[in-house]
């Protein structure tokens, strides 16, 4: 496979995850319950490579609700 095709399919694995956390993420501010628990810390702990070193802040505008709650959660003591 060409790398840019490579590429343009992990961009697409990419906001196919970002966009299934961001509905719920739209009306919560954890993934489950009312508090911080193991899946938000996962999720976060999963995404802060991202984040931090690949996502541009232009491909991260469609999800506004997912960047909410990962930032919520980095400022978290928990994290």
């Amino acid at each position: 496979m060409h790398h840019k095709e490579a590429t343009e399919e992990e961009e697409e694995g990419v906001r196919q995850i970002l966009g299934l956390l961001d509905a719920p993420l739209k009306t919560q501010t954890f993934l489950v319950g009312r508090r911080v628990t193991p899946a938000d810390i996962t999720i976060v702990s999963s995404l802060l490579g991202l984040y931090s070193q690949i996502l541009e802040p232009s491909f991260c505008q469609a999800f506004l609700n997912t960047n909410c709650w990962f930032l919520t959660h980095m400022n978290q003591p928990q994290f």
